[in-house]
Order: C-alpha cells, then sequence, then structure tokens
C-alpha cells in the first residue's frame, strides 16, 4: 500500500509539472500588454549616448541575464567613435527583477525567456524612433547572451504574430535594422524555431569565445546556418581560450568567468570594421 501511495503521489506531481513546463515553453503564463505600455515601461530605464556630432544610426544594446553592466558603457563609446548613437535598454528595471532574482532565475531560465524579451527588441526600436535627434536612422541591434537570445527570437516573429506578452505590435519595425551584432548569445533548447527563420536578413556579426561554457558555440552556428543558406551574410569569429562575458569588465567575485581584455578590444576592432562595411565606408 505505501509503494502504491508513493507511485501515485509521483504521477501527481508529473502530471501537475508538464502543464507547467509546457506553459513555460509557450509564453502560456506571459502576461500580456499593449505595445505602448511596453514602450513607457521601457523609456524610464533607457540609457542614451550620442556621438559629438550628428548620429547616422542608433545602436540598441541588450544585456544578458544578469542585468546592464560595464560592458554596455565600453561598447557605446565603440559605437560613439563611429559616429553611432547608442540606447542601452534595461529588461529588468522595468519588471521589478532586481540583480539577485536575475542571476538566479532569469539566468536560470525559469523567468523571462528570449521569446518575451523580443517584444523589448520591437518596442526599442520605436522608442528610438520617437526621439528627434533618433528618428529615421537605421538601426543595429546588439545583444549579449540572454540578449542576444531576444533579438534572434524577434528577428524571426513572422507578420501577423507577437512575441511573448504583447497584445499588439505594429509591423514595419525590424524594416529600419540594417544589421545585428550578437556576442556570445543563447541559441539553446530553450530557443524557439523562429531563430532559424528570420524575416529580414540584415548583415550580421557573431563573436563567441571559443571555450564558452555557459552557451556553447556550436548550437548557435548550427541554428543560424539555415539563414546563411537563404542569403544572410553571416561573419563569425571566435576567440580562442576564451568563455563567455569575456567582454565585462565588472564580473561579479564569485564566479568563475573572467575578463579578456585581449579578446575585448579584437571584439571591438571586428565589430568597428563590421560596421563601417554596413555604413558604406
Amino acid at each position: 500500500m505505501r509503494l502504491f501511495v508513493i507511485a501515485w503521489t509521483l504521477l501527481t506531481l508529473i502530471a501537475g509539472a508538464v502543464p507547467v513546463l509546457v506553459g513555460l515553453g509557450t509564453g502560456r503564463f506571459v502576461p500580456r500588454e499593449t505595445f505602448a505600455a511596453r514602450v513607457e515601461a521601457l523609456a524610464p530605464h533607457a540609457v542614451i549616448v550620442l556621438p559629438e556630432g550628428p548620429p547616422r544610426g542608433v545602436v540598441l544594446l541588450f544585456h544578458g541575464c544578469g542585468g546592464v553592466n560595464i560592458a554596455m558603457t565600453d561598447w557605446s563609446v565603440v559605437y560613439a567613435s563611429l559616429g553611432l548613437a547608442s540606447i542601452t535598454v534595461d529588461s529588468l528595471a522595468p519588471r521589478g527583477i532586481g540583480r539577485a532574482e536575475a542571476l538566479t532565475r532569469v539566468c536560470g531560465g525559469s523567468l523571462l525567456w528570449g521569446q518575451e524579451r523580443a517584444g523589448d527588441v520591437f518596442a526599442a526600436i520605436a522608442l528610438a524612433g520617437r526621439d528627434p535627434a533618433l528618428s529615421g536612422l537605421p538601426v543595429v541591434l546588439a545583444g549579449w547572451s540572454h540578449g542576444g537570445w531576444s533579438i534572434l527570437e524577434a528577428m524571426g516573429v513572422p507578420d501577423g504574430t507577437l512575441p511573448w506578452g504583447l497584445a499588439d505590435r505594429p509591423e514595419d519595425l525590424l524594416e529600419r535594422v540594417v544589421a545585428v551584432q550578437l556576442t556570445y548569445p543563447y541559441c539553446g533548447p530553450a530557443a524557439s524555431g523562429r531563430i532559424s527563420d528570420w524575416t529580414h536578413l540584415p548583415p550580421t556579426l557573431l563573436l563567441q569565445g571559443a571555450r564558452d561554457t555557459v552557451v556553447g558555440v556550436a548550437a548557435c552556428q548550427r541554428r543560424l546556418a539555415p539563414l546563411e543558406e537563404r542569403g544572410l551574410r553571416l561573419e563569425q569569429h571566435l576567440f580562442e581560450g576564451t568563455d563567455h562575458s569575456f567582454d565585462q569588465r565588472d564580473l561579479p567575485d564569485f564566479t568563475y568567468l573572467a575578463h579578456d581584455p585581449e579578446a575585448t578590444a579584437k571584439a571591438h576592432a571586428l565589430a568597428v570594421t563590421f560596421l563601417r562595411s554596413v555604413f558604406g565606408e
């Protein structure tokens, strides 16, 4: 009898867990809001950096699962040297997600998947468009780790469909995107098939550490291959001996990850060359 009770309890727990897991993988439990509300939620937390002269484009920066870090500041300086404005988009503060919860739940995969954060990508494009200094400028999407995942998902949202958590969205926002920069993006099992089926194919720069122990390397290369077959100009660079978050100077003391100044400098230089080619230099 005791074994029967234990077996029945386990079956009940499994049966109850399946809908939850399915829900996590479909966005079923993500509250929906209007596109306008998402834009307004992001606006107070967006950090804009302008170049010295009139900007000729704008880069939208999407941080990793742990939140905004000093690498975003460093990259904004790189973009400004090219005459590009930048907007660092904080996806955590508008949702009331603190540092500890970000590291445990967002990085752990139980909160804010890339399919939901894809809505932030669309909203950030609209946010840039309403700034008088940036309106009408070509857009570059740049994402790190979880932020890269979010961009991958956004690029694959078909017309007439919505990212998780949005009740509506404009249809033409991705037409402003002229380039994508993905730095150690997540392309693992939680990412949807949409990341291999973009609706728009702007030139893309992929920067990865060859020894990335967090998100790996092969998954992104494999899942972006179908886009190359469709004509995507994909420029890939691997930094030997380098792990995840190699360009982040303010990594917490408790992590085994380490800042790699040499790889960071190379990544900056490669991005400069790539973006110069995109903007016709």
